[in-house]
């Protein structure tokens, strides 16, 4: 049988680039592209063929999707900021992706799934990780070899240059306040930009990258056990990279106004790479130490990686891959992903992936 699959925001950055990836993994899947001008998805609904347009309007009276459309999935590359489109999938019984949520807005995911009055039959995957769980889901895997864990390092190289969603700019909301980290077995407060560590990249950049708030730190915490979960950002532009740490350390951001700190967040190019390091630390069943480090390096980019991480949910979510479909109910990305099917679909993407045991940061 046929499935469809409508992506909200499907003729945006990363949205098309979700739709381009499922497209050539399963030729026969039909695609629907969703938004507030579906006109807009017109040609890319001809390119990638069996493929359609709806509008879709959060603000708009009447119903959210007309005639009643009740596709297999709903994956959102967009804010779900009403929580329309989640109660949509709930109560027609639609699996759901969601990986443009921020920490509050999933934590109000949660609560909708939480007092639905009726089953959820469906996965609904909350996969606002770092490039919707790629990362994680391989550290999950990597700690999982390990008896206890010790700590985890998700490093990122973010090239000022990278192509980017105008959803980007959102994330000025609490880029410079005080979160909760996971650090010896607590959660402590922590000032975002601190904590330095060098790491060197896959393509031989070394830069100093500091802590950031992600949704990583919660579920990496959880799903591993790990004594401490640290992500951290780090510039390709060196001077930049020490030019933000400096503003936001010396109070200088605040006196900026909120249109000109997402102009500084949100300023894409034509397109660059993108790099993460992650390291985990622990020990066997010996308690011998052990430590693993992931490289990954997208030529291209954060778009990519992120609609390639939300393919692979997608299809976990329905099975696509010849694996069981997954349960019903809210799914977290280490538990939702499969680690060897992952890096089945970096290969086939051309994302460069290295696992190396026993090897240091840095």
């Amino acid at each position: 049988m046929v499935q469809r699959v409508l992506i909200a925001g499907g003729y945006g950055v990363v949205g098309s680039d979700v739709a381009r990836i499922l497209r050539r993994l399963y030729p026969s899947l039909e695609l629907i592209l969703a938004g507030r001008s579906p006109e807009n998805g017109d040609a890319l609904a001809r390119e990638l063929g069996f493929c359609s347009v709806a509008k879709l309007d959060f603000e708009a009276e009447g119903p959210l999707l007309a005639d009643g459309l009740s596709p297999d999935l709903i994956i959102m590359a967009v804010h779900d900021h009403t929580d329309r489109l989640l109660t949509y999938a709930l109560e027609h019984d639609i699996g759901y992706v969601d990986f443009a949520r921020g920490g509050d807005a999933q934590t109000r995911g949660l609560h909708v799934v939480g007092q639905f009055p009726g089953p959820v039959h469906r996965g609904i995957g909350f996969v606002s990780n770092w490039m919707a769980g790629v990362p994680a889901v391989l550290a999950k895997r990597a700690a999982e070899t390990m008896a206890t864990v010790e700590a985890i390092d998700l490093s990122i190289l973010f090239y000022g240059e990278d192509r980017g969603g105008p959803d980007a700019a959102g994330s000025v909301e609490g880029f410079t306040a005080t979160f909760k980290g996971w650090e010896k077995g607590a959660w402590q407060d922590m000032k975002p930009f601190t904590d330095p560590l060098k790491v060197t990249f896959p393509s031989g950049l070394t830069r100093t990258t500091y802590r950031l708030n992600m949704p990583d730190v919660e579920s990496l915490a959880f799903a591993t056990r790990a004594q401490s979960v640290r992500v951290r950002l780090g510039l390709d532009n060196a001077f930049m990279g020490w030019a933000s740490t400096f503003m936001v350390r010396s109070g200088l951001w605040h006196l900026f106004s909120k249109k000109t700190q997402e102009g500084m967040l949100y300023n894409p190019g034509d397109g660059a790479p993108h790099e993460i390091v992650v390291h985990v630390t622990g020990k066997d069943a010996h308690g011998h130490e052990m430590q693993q480090t992931l490289s990954l390096a997208d030529p291209q980019g954060q778009t990519h990686l992120t609609a390639l991480g939300a393919a692979h949910m997608a299809e976990r979510i329905l099975g696509l891959d010849g694996a069981p479909a997954a349960r019903g109910g809210v799914i977290y990305a280490e538990a939702l992903g499969n680690p060897e099917r992952l890096e089945e679909l970096l290969a086939l993407e051309g994302v460069h992936f290295v696992d190396r045991a026993n090897s240091p940061l840095g």
